[in-house]
């Protein structure tokens, strides 16, 4: 369902195991994407007669899927912003759903109508192609926002996108040491990733707090370590059953944290007598 001038989208078949495409949306298919994945770009014409390239990777996992697989990128004041079609539906001016990358950082936040450019907030505009883009001076009020000097950890923050409670702003502040001017409002923890080599883990707001920031303030946020996990464990004809499912980690803030990878390292479990406390077995989940 990408639109062009020729319709509102191009057009697909199932050829056996393959998947037909018609990449220059003449309604006829031209291009097979065979076996578990592939790569296609869909060239048109867009409204006002511009070029549109629209590429495309694919996936046959219980049948075909697609999704964006590129930017469109330019620049504004001298830095780059890159914009990500994250909904995939063709329109690069979703705002609170596609995404941006404001800088040269490979960490996206979400699209944003304010962004910060060399310390300075603009009201930022898009038209739906990506092929036009606009700032004008921020007015409002704005503070401060500050998650990287309290974070605490033995590995590196690689994101931290925030957004606000009403969907209009967005920031990753990973990489913002002294913090980063943002309107003044609520926000929370979108989404986060730290790193130590090949071992990662993702954030999500979990149970923290909404984040206040106020009028010419500073707001910096405690998070990370010490990591705490929580179990649920089930007790039943003498057999205690905890599941890898049922295991959660929270961080200082209450914060989240997911999909950790290798995924092998079990915490281990020391079962005691609960009038004795004498220590009745230990254990960790199986293959760790």
């Amino acid at each position: 369902p990408i639109t062009h001038l020729g319709g509102s989208g191009f057009r697909v078949e199932i050829d056996g195991t393959a998947l037909a495409v018609d990449t220059n949306g003449d309604g006829k298919v031209d291009t097979k994407a065979k076996g578990v994945a592939g790569f296609m770009t869909l060239k048109a014409k867009a409204e006002g007669g511009k070029s549109l390239d629209y590429s495309l990777r694919l996936v046959n996992s219980g049948g075909w899927k697609y999704a964006s697989s590129g930017v469109m990128a330019g620049k504004l004041r001298g830095t780059e912003i890159r914009l990500i079609d994250q909904d995939n539906n063709g329109s690069y001016n979703d705002f609170g759903k596609d995404a941006m990358i404001v800088g040269n950082g490979d960490s996206a936040a979400f699209l944003s109508k304010v962004i910060n450019i060399s310390g300075n907030l603009f009201n930022f505009d898009v038209n739906a192609q990506g092929t036009e883009m606009s700032i004008t001076p921020y007015t409002g009020e704005a503070g401060t926002l500050n998650l990287a000097n309290q974070f605490t950890t033995q590995g590196h923050l690689d994101s931290a996108v925030v957004t606000s409670t009403n969907g209009d702003w967005s920031f990753d502040l990973a990489d913002s040491k002294k913090g980063m001017l943002v309107p003044t409002g609520d926000y929370s923890i979108a989404f986060g990733r730290i790193s130590a080599g090949a071992e990662s883990a993702k954030v999500r707001a979990g149970r923290m707090k909404t984040i206040t920031v106020a009028s010419g303030a500073q707001t910096a946020v405690a998070w990370g370590g010490p990591i705490k996990a929580e179990v649920k464990w089930t007790h039943a004809n003498g057999e205690l059953t905890i599941a890898p499912t049922d295991l959660t980690f929270y961080g200082a803030a209450g914060e989240e944290y997911y999909n950790w990878i290798p995924d092998g390292q079990s915490p281990k479990f020391i079962v005691k007598d609960a009038k004795t406390g004498k220590e009745i077995l230990k254990a960790m989940f199986g293959g760790c």
